[in-house]
This record gives structure tokens, C-alpha cells and sequence, in this order.
């Protein structure tokens, strides 16, 4: 996953192609069996053993932080969106 700080990894158990699911909103419950993983600013690429994956720019949703948690070594990933509290 690349932002606009840098590249960070979030390993799978095995190759190939990984999806992540979108939840919108600061009150959005995630569950227990997700852990997170590390939070994205202003933008986010994700790529998999096939290529890029997915983009999101802050601008075109309305959110400035990207919260990335990830179920199991072969989970999904889900991309909290959200807004600072600040």
C-alpha cells in the first residue's frame, strides 16, 4: 500500500489477488477478528501480485485518514475512511 508518506507492506499468507472492502465514517464498527494494521493520510494505492488494485484520493470522498485492518494471515482487508477528530 502506498500513500502519500510512503510504502507500507501488509503481507498475506500467499500470493496472489487480495481484495478490500470500503467502510465510510468515523462511527463505523469493525470486528473483533480484524486487527489494525496502520492508518494512510490524504491518499491510497493498494497493489497485489496482479497490479494496482484500487485508489482513493481524500479529495474525491471527502475523508483525510485511511485506517487499514486486516482479518487472519489470508483475511480481507477493510479501509476505514474516516474524517480526523481533530
Amino acid at each position: 500500500m502506498r500513500d502519500a508518506e510512503g510504502v507500507r507492506e501488509l503481507r498475506f499468507g500467499g500470493d496472489g489477488c487480495y481484495r478490500a472492502y470500503e467502510c465510510f465514517g468515523n462511527d463505523v464498527e469493525i470486528g473483533a477478528h480484524y486487527k489494525e494494521q496502520f492508518t494512510l493520510k490524504s491518499w491510497v494505492t493498494i497493489y497485489d501480485d496482479e497490479g494496482k488494485r484500487y485508489f482513493k484520493h481524500s479529495e474525491d470522498v471527502g475523508y483525510k485518514l485511511c485506517t487499514v485492518y486486516r482479518a487472519g494471515d489470508y483475511g480481507l482487508a477493510r479501509l476505514k475512511l474516516k474524517t480526523p477528530s481533530n
